[in-house]
C-alpha cells in the first residue's frame, strides 16, 4: 500500500495524542496537540500497511529568514522531527511544480535499525502524497536539498536545531 492522503479521524487525533509530542520551539509552548489540532478533520499522509503517519505540525516554512515547517513522520510508534522550506512554481490551471528543502531530520535511536536511505526513500514518498492533496494540479514534486537522518535520543529530537 502505498500513502493516501485522507482526514486523520478520532482513532488518529488518539495515536497521536499518545505519542506527547511537544511542540517545536517557534510554535507556541506546551503538548503539540493540547492546542493544535486537535480534531478528527485533521488531515495526514497515511500507509496503513507499514504504519507510517506524516503530518505537518506548525512553522511558516517558505523563506529561509522564517521557521520552517515542522513535520513529524511517525514510523510504527516512534515520531521522527523534519524541519522543512516549501516552495511552488505555476499556477494550478496549468500544474504546478513544488519543491521541499528538508534541511533537518532527527531521528530516535530506536530507528537506528532502519537504513537512512530507506528514511529518506519514505520521507519523499510522505512529501509526494502531501503534495497532492485535495487532487491539485501538480506536475512534480523536487527535492534540491534533503538532510541526511540524523539519530538521537527520543528525548532530543524536538529540542534540537
Amino acid at each position: 500500500m502505498a500513502f493516501v492522503y485522507e482526514e486523520m479521524g478520532e482513532e488518529g487525533v488518539e495515536l497521536i495524542k499518545s505519542l506527547n509530542l511537544p511542540t517545536p520551539a517557534g510554535c507556541g509552548s506546551g503538548v503539540y496537540f493540547d492546542n493544535y489540532p486537535s480534531w478528527p478533520e485533521s488531515e495526514w499522509v497515511i500507509d496503513r500497511e507499514k504504519q507510517l503517519y506524516f503530518f505537518e505540525m506548525c512553522g511558516r516554512g517558505s523563506q529561509k529568514d522564517e521557521p520552517p515547517i515542522y513535520c513529524c513522520l511517525v514510523w510504527g510508534k516512534t515520531p521522527i522531527r523534519l524541519d522543512a522550506y516549501r516552495s511552488g512554481k505555476g499556477d494550478y490551471q496549468v500544474g504546478v511544480e513544488i519543491t521541499w528543502e528538508v534541511v533537518n531530520i532527527y531521528a530516535p535511536k530506536e530507528l537506528m535499525d532502519l537504513s537512512k536511505e530507506e528514511i529518506v526513500s519514505t520521507i519523499k514518498e510522505a512529501f509526494i502524497a502531501h503534495a497532492h492533496e485535495d487532487n491539485l494540479n501538480i506536475k512534480g514534486v523536487d527535492f534540491p536539498n534533503m538532510a541526511t537522518p540524523r539519530f538521537c535520543d527520543s528525548e532530543e529530537v524536538w529540542t534540537l536545531g
